[in-house]
């Protein structure tokens, strides 16, 4: 018995390394990428004052490279110390009432695995500081390919899903602010 767990675990390791190597062989061949990411961070950007405190979750390490490009100070959640098996909605819950400028999550199903939808969206209330802006994507990260090529199931939503629960959470001037690619997002403002 005392092999057993060493073998699982050398399997599932070997399991996420191949998944990550396809994820990363998918984004590197992703064209619209970089221009989707850097028209995001502009509209972004073009709503917060420079030195802006910025969450990214459920996003590959470009994202906050290009929010830092904006001049906005970008804290990637999945980079942040993390205690062993904590997850986003623990990770996300640790962060002080009006503390955050903004919120962002380009693979928002992803996020949303072991947490709902209304839960997300009352925590960012909480965290973001009055006018604080939440934009909520639907992009293909390469972090979500993970998950998904480790046979792990994202969250089903639609936008337009999305967009009701913003404007249920008493979240104002939600808009649509899809990328060329067609990635769709949503931009919108706390109160």
């Amino acid at each position: 018995f005392e092999q057993i767990d060493p073998l699982a675990f050398e399997r599932g390791r070997s399991a996420y390394l191949a998944s990550t190597a396809i994820a990363q062989a998918a984004m590197a061949a992703d064209a619209t990428r970089a221009g989707r990411n850097a028209a995001w961070a502009t509209h972004l950007g073009e709503r917060l004052a420079t030195g802006a405190r910025v969450l990214a979750c459920a996003c590959d390490a470009d994202w906050p490279l290009a929010l830092a490009a904006r001049g906005l100070d970008a804290m990637d959640l999945g980079r942040l110390p993390r205690d062993a098996g904590a997850v986003p909605r623990e990770l996300f819950a640790r962060h002080a009432d009006a503390s955050l400028d903004a919120l962002t999550a380009l693979a928002l199903p992803l996020l949303l695995r072991g947490w709902s939808l209304a839960g997300l969206l009352a925590d960012a209330r909480r965290v973001l500081r009055p006018g604080g802006v939440v934009l909520l994507a639907f992009a293909r990260e390469g972090v979500a390919l993970v998950e998904s090529l480790r046979g792990m199931p994202a969250t089903s939503l639609t936008v337009d899903l999305v967009e009701h629960a913003l404007a249920v959470a008493g979240f104002v001037e939600v808009r649509r602010m899809d990328a060329a690619d067609g990635s769709p997002a949503l931009l919108a403002r706390a109160p």
